[in-house]
């Protein structure tokens, strides 16, 4: 769990104006707005928050299933079922 709480996983939304921050285990860490927010709608803005958002939990959970995956095998026991291979 240190190991992944130290870990930076970055999400962001399609255009990548707003940038997203995780650690390994899945805490939001920060979340940056690029400059280009200026042109946007709040709606807009909201929505490639939340897009950033979700992209950088996905990413954070499959971080932390991938490394738990890894520790399993290293282990030499078999992972737990739903554990990617």
């Amino acid at each position: 769990n240190k190991e992944l709480s130290e870990t930076v996983v970055v999400g962001q939304d399609p255009k990548g104006l707003v940038v997203a921050q995780f650690n390994g285990i899945g805490s939001p860490i920060s979340m940056r707005i690029g400059e280009g927010h200026k042109d946007m709608s709040a709606e807009d803005l909201s929505l490639a928050c939340s897009q950033a958002m979700a992209d950088g939990h996905k990413r954070a959970q499959e971080t932390m299933m991938s490394r738990m995956s890894q520790m399993y095998a290293d282990a030499g026991v078999p992972a737990p079922p739903g554990t990617p291979p």
